[in-house]
């Protein structure tokens, strides 16, 4: 797995997964694949957010790895054995970590010139375009 390097900025989420250290990035891309949302539309059809954070809760691998992989700036196909890291590592144990950033992306401010909506690396480094 490609892992962007640099250190954790505000809103940022790091967490182990499988034995590897993965730091999810806040990002406007990840807030937009946020809102838009399919998945398998539940009981009440939700979709957008509030249907990933409903998938979540409800420890849903699939939401897991959507989360994951745009923490990460990487594609749909990319990490083929996400899911079976998740599922590994404890599903539930997982989503309780991914649903606080999910939501955290809508109340967290962007430090100011900051165009991904992180503060960036160590001593105020600009976040590099991926």
């Amino acid at each position: 797995m490609a892992i962007d390097k640099r250190p954790p900025g505000a809103g940022d989420l790091t967490f182990e997964l499988g034995g590897e250290t993965l730091i999810l990035r806040r990002s406007l891309g990840a807030l937009i694949a946020f809102n838009q949302y399919n998945g398998r539309a539940g009981i009440f059809g939700v979709a957008g957010r509030a249907g990933l954070i409903d998938h979540l809760g409800n420890s849903d691998t699939e939401a897991a790895g959507f989360v994951i992989r745009q923490g990460l700036g990487l594609g749909p196909s990319a990490v083929k054995d996400l899911e079976e890291r998740v599922f590994q590592e404890g599903v539930a144990a997982v989503c309780r970590k991914l649903i606080p950033w999910v939501t955290s992306l809508l109340s967290q401010p962007a430090a100011e010139g900051d165009e991904t909506g992180g503060e960036g690396g160590a001593g105020g480094e600009e976040n590099p375009q991926r």
